[in-house]
């Protein structure tokens, strides 16, 4: 059963400049939680599933990544530390000059124990 999901599927611009050097293809978004909660320094992987080239990149302090890609078809990998690891292969850009949306990771269950916390240990 998978229980990451990526919402808010949204598409802008066109591949118009096609007669022109092309455009860089923007892929971004913003990592959250199950409350909505920006997830900070997740670690984001875009992988070209035709030459296996990847690039990383770490969630900003408001949860956002950015990548610039060639045409292609791309894997997409978050990773983040008490967080199961989101994975989505076959995003395509070809026809896309921007690609925005939102990932939300699923908690793992047990990880946040309150009983580990430094407050509890009366550090």
């Amino acid at each position: 059963m998978k229980i990451l999901h990526a919402t808010s599927w949204v598409v802008f611009g066109s591949s118009m400049l096609a007669a022109q050097v092309p455009a860089p293809h923007v892929l971004e978004g913003i990592v959250v939680d199950h409350s909505r909660a920006r997830i900070v320094s997740a670690t984001v992987i875009v992988t070209d599933e035709k030459t296996l080239r990847s690039l990383n990149a770490r969630s900003d302090a408001q949860g956002r990544f950015h990548f610039s890609l060639e045409p292609g078809s791309y894997e997409l990998r978050i990773e983040s530390p008490c967080f199961a690891p989101f994975v989505q292969k076959g995003l395509r850009v070809d026809g896309i000059v921007e690609a925005h949306f939102e990932v939300m990771l699923q908690v793992i269950k047990g990880c946040f124990d309150t009983t580990t916390a430094p407050a509890a240990k009366g550090i």
